[in-house]
């Protein structure tokens, strides 16, 4: 028998609330039941990005949130109030100069960033 992939109920949402990333008014649960009685869930978002950012050579940290600043506010006008960025998990500088700039770090472990193109 065919699946179908519904709406995820509130109690399939709260199962994993706390290891996804749910982004108000960015993001779409789905869930598929399976023959063993539970269901697969998908977290599906739609999230701005700014990856790479790439400064120049020898620039300052100053330099690196103003930078970071002017592109903040280019987007926040355009409505958008959170993105992400990615940094090398061996990159221990970098994520140290993110993180004072106010990032977060999402994911619990050092992750592949992978791409699938479906035509």
């Amino acid at each position: 028998m065919i699946k179908h992939i519904r709406q995820a109920t509130v109690e399939e949402i709260e199962k994993i609330r706390d290891k996804s990333d749910l982004m108000p008014g960015h993001t779409q649960i789905l869930a598929m039941d399976s023959d063993s009685g539970g269901a697969d869930i998908a977290v599906v978002r739609n999230c701005f990005e700014i990856n790479p950012i790439i400064f120049g050579e020898g620039v300052s940290d100053r330099r690196k949130l103003l930078f970071l600043h002017l592109l903040e506010e280019r987007m926040l006008g355009a409505g958008v109030d959170r993105y992400y960025s990615q940094v090398p998990a061996a990159d221990t500088h970098y994520k140290a100069v993110l993180e004072k700039l106010g990032f977060e770090q999402i994911s619990p472990t050092p992750e592949y960033r992978i791409l699938k193109v479906i035509r």
